[in-house]
C-alpha cells in the first residue's frame, strides 16, 4: 500500500495481512476493533512502529506508535492486555513487536495527590498519589480509571520472538508475561518504568526445557513497585521462571521495590 491508502487501524491491519507480514506503523495512539482499548495478534507477524505520517523517516523517540488506553476503554477491554499475543505452530515462525509504546496511565486509578496524607503516597514531583491494586479502597479521594490487574503485553508463543525499541510505562500488573512453548525470546533495548509487579517474565511451557530459552539484555528498568502497598512481595525487574533457559545481561535495573533479580 502507498501512504495514502494506508490501513488506519491496526487490528484490521492484522486481521487482513498474510502470516509472516510486516506491518509499518506509523505515530498515533492505536487501541484495537471499535477503540476497544487492545490489539491482538494470533498469526507469525512483524509490527514495526515509529514511523512518520508519510513513512518517509523511522524514529520511535520522536514519532511515537502508542498502545496506551485511557479510562474511557474500561468497560470495553475487559482482561486483555494491551497487546495480547497468542500464536503457536511453528518453531521458527517469528514474531517481532519493535518501537511501540505501552502505557496504562490513565486507564489505572490512583490516590489523588496529597503529600500532606501519608496513605497517598504521594512522592514529590508526581502528577498522582500510588497506583491502587484490585483489593483495595483506601478512604482518600482518587483519580483516573480502575484498578485492574491486566498486564501491558502478554500471551504464549511458539517460535522466535523479538521485543525491542519499545517503552512500558504504568503497567497495574506486569509490563511483559510471555510464555514459551517452544523457541526463543530476544528482549532488548527496551524502557520499563513505574510498572508493578514485575517489569518482565518469561515462562517455559514445554515439558523437554531444553527448548525454551529468553535473552533479556540492554534494557532499561527503573522504579516497579511492589504487589501490595505495605510491600509485601514482587517489585522486581526481571523475574527467572523454571523451565527455561535464561540469560539477564548488560541491563540497567534500578529502584525496584524488592529486587533487580527473582
Amino acid at each position: 500500500l502507498s501512504p495514502e491508502k494506508a490501513i488506519k487501524d491496526l487490528q484490521k491491519a492484522i486481521n487482513v495481512a498474510d502470516e509472516g507480514s510486516v506491518i509499518l506503523v506509523a505515530e498515533g495512539n492505536y487501541l484495537g476493533t471499535l477503540d476497544q482499548g487492545f490489539i491482538e495478534l494470533k498469526k507469525y507477524m512483524s509490527l514495526v512502529g515509529g514511523f512518520n505520517s508519510d513513512f518517509t523517516e523511522r524514529d520511535p523517540i520522536k514519532y511515537i506508535t502508542w498502545i496506551r488506553p485511557d479510562a474511557t476503554h474500561i468497560s470495553t477491554s475487559g482482561a486483555h492486555a494491551s497487546l495480547d499475543i497468542y500464536v503457536t505452530g511453528k518453531q521458527n515462525g517469528i514474531v517481532l513487536v519493535d518501537g511501540f509504546s505501552f502505557d496504562k496511565g490513565e486507564y489505572n486509578k490512583y490516590c489523588k495527590y496529597n503529600p500532606s496524607d501519608p496513605v497517598t503516597g504521594s512522592p514529590e514531583g508526581c502528577e498522582t498519589g500510588r497506583i491502587l491494586t484490585v483489593e483495595e479502597s483506601p478512604m482518600v479521594p482518587t483519580i483516573g480509571g480502575a484498578p485492574l490487574s491486566v498486564p501491558l503485553l502478554r500471551g504464549n508463543v511458539q517460535g522466535q520472538v523479538t521485543i525491542r525499541n519499545c517503552t512500558f510505562i504504568n503497567a497495574n500488573d506486569f509490563a511483559v508475561s510471555m510464555g514459551c512453548k517452544g523457541g526463543h525470546f530476544d528482549i532488548y533495548n527496551n524502557v520499563f518504568v513505574a510498572n508493578r509487579m514485575t517489569a518482565c517474565e518469561v515462562r517455559g511451557m514445554m515439558a523437554d526445557h531444553s527448548l525454551c530459552s529468553v535473552d533479556f539484555h540492554h534494557n532499561t528498568v527503573l522504579f516497579t513497585w511492589c504487589r501490595t502497598k505495605v510491600m509485601d512481595g514482587q517489585g522486581v525487574a526481571f523475574r527467572y521462571h523454571t523451565g527455561i533457559t535464561t540469560k539477564v545481561y548488560n541491563n540497567i535495573l534500578g529502584c525496584s521495590n524488592h529486587a533487580a533479580l527473582e
